[in-house]
């Protein structure tokens, strides 16, 4: 049966005033670059004509061939005739194009930091990018500084992929700490490297699973903790360790809303998250993480946990602490790992006072963060509900009947 046979297709054409707003687009970036502007009268046409015929009416598309020609050197008349003879004809091509020019001996790095820019729970800084560009936790040595790559070289790896802001000054950058941040350049980056549409001889390399991507965030973030904690640093809110290891402040604080997205793939990752945490400095770190991302605003929740004091009074509190934070997060998978591995839950002290937003209910915070029925009976049944652990039945009816 023929659905589609006798169908009259409808073309749509863009409108002229878009045509219009392209035109003047293109006419001013040629003005502001000075490499276009010193070119004839004639190729500077050509540009304006090629660009906007070929956009089709989509900015994305005539802003990256731009960017094309703005990065050239040197730019003679025939370069330029050259370069618009050869246009890519969609953004899937031009997206294509551009990961086809990346270096074979830096594909681990671009593709990893295109991994990170997926699935990234806030943007990173431009010294985080560059950091979490060159873990490898599956390596005997998941991380080296002697790897660091230059961070406005690793921007000048992924034209068009990615974005700096604020943009640097493009003749003489400067680096200043905590001042640049990196996200993809646009959604349709995003929607194409996790598409089916990647060419096979690009698929193997650049194609992004989001789930495994945030399965990698997690593993490297771990990877990156330990390393930090074998080197001896400080605590994550001093300037002295960001400046050293600059990611660790997003490694502390997030590796654990990353592994509350993909649970079920992190089996094999939960006995390192207990060897990590279990750590009275690693558990320590934690906590602090999580402060300095609340007092710079980073953080996207609004409740954090404190140790209070009687929780040292416990050789395993640490591990308990772990626990709290794994019950709040809803992370069931993580808590029964925990509780399979033999922790003492004898006189175990309420751990993880919140610290909470002004006017902001403690235990509508609590109840909200138990993402599951199953998981709080089973908080309840170990008495170690933070908040709200005297009145446990009274607990459980209630959230019983928010859930209905």
């Amino acid at each position: 049966m023929e659905i589609l046979g006798n169908q009259e297709w409808i073309t749509f054409h863009y409108s002229s005033g878009v045509k219009n707003d392209l035109e003047i687009y293109v006419a001013n970036q040629i003005k502001l670059t000075p490499r276009l502007a010193s070119l004839p009268d004639r190729t500077k046409q050509d540009i304006q004509e090629k660009l906007v015929t070929g956009a089709g009416g989509m900015f994305r598309w005539a802003a990256l061939q731009m960017q094309e020609l703005k990065k050239k050197r040197v730019l003679r008349g025939r370069d330029v005739q050259s370069i618009l003879s050869s246009l890519p004809k969609s953004l899937d091509a031009t997206y294509e194009r551009v990961l086809l020019q990346i270096d074979s001996d830096v594909i681990y790095e671009a593709k990893t930091a295109l991994q990170w820019m997926s699935c990234c729970i806030r943007p990173l800084y431009l010294e985080e990018f560059v950091d979490a560009s060159i873990i490898n936790p599956d390596e005997e040595t998941p991380f080296d500084e002697d790897f660091r790559i230059n961070p406005f070289d690793l921007v000048d790896l992924l034209p068009g992929l990615i974005k700096v802001n604020p943009s640097p000054n493009s003749s003489h950058p400067t680096f200043i700490q905590r001042h640049y941040t990196v996200t993809l350049a646009h959604f349709s980056v995003k929607e194409y490297l996790v598409s089916s549409r990647l060419p096979k001889a690009l698929s193997y390399n650049f194609s992004i699973n989001l789930e495994l991507a945030h399965s990698l965030v997690v593993r490297s973030s771990l990877a990156y903790i330990r390393h930090c904690l074998s080197m001896g640093s400080s605590y994550p809110h001093h300037q002295d360790s960001l400046d050293e290891f600059p990611l660790q402040l997003y490694a502390y604080s997030r590796w654990e809303m990353h592994a509350q997205l993909v649970p079920d793939l992190l089996d094999q990752v939960w006995p390192c998250v207990l060897g990590t945490f279990k750590q009275p400095a690693a558990a320590l770190m934690w906590r602090a993480s999580s402060w300095r991302s609340r007092r710079l605003r980073e953080e996207s929740t609004v409740c954090h946990f404190d140790i209070p004091f009687q929780g040292f009074s416990s050789p395993d509190w640490p591990t308990h602490y772990l626990l709290c934070r794994a019950i709040i997060s809803g992370n069931e998978s993580l808590v029964r790992f925990i509780l399979d591995s033999g922790l003492n839950l004898t006189d175990t002290p309420l751990l993880g006072n919140p610290f909470c937003q002004p006017g902001t209910n403690q235990a509508q915070i609590s109840l909200s963060g138990l993402r599951t029925l199953p998981i709080l009976r089973l908080a309840l049944e170990i008495s170690i509900v933070p908040s709200f652990g005297q009145q446990r039945e009274e607990t459980l009816d209630n959230y019983t009947s928010v859930q209905s």
